[in-house]
């Protein structure tokens, strides 16, 4: 063996990892259910809350569109009047 390569080192053993207990306590078992319990009505909630916000939504959509429909029926009755009082400007421009 050579002076320059270092001395070998033993191999060390790797810890074995200790066994879970396989029965959970009876106070784990109620905080998973607890935390199951809760998860599950947040999710109701939230589900809930973003069907109600969608249904508002649409409320405000149908809203939008007729005050639009209101707004193009204002311009069109404004030019008619337009339209009509050009007319009698024409008619009645010389009195």
């Amino acid at each position: 063996m050579s002076n320059l390569l270092p001395a070998p080192k033993a191999i060390k053993q790797a810890k074995q990892p200790a066994t879970p207990p396989t029965a959970l306590s009876l106070k784990v078992k109620l905080l998973l259910v607890l935390m199951g319990l809760l998860l599950y009505v947040f999710v109701v909630i939230f589900v809930k809350t973003m069907y109600m916000k969608g249904k508002r939504l649409d409320r405000i959509a149908v809203m939008a569109m007729e005050t639009e429909n209101l707004i193009h029926q204002v311009h069109i009755v404004d030019q008619n009047m337009a339209i009509n009082m050009d007319r009698l400007e024409d008619v009645y421009g010389d009195y």
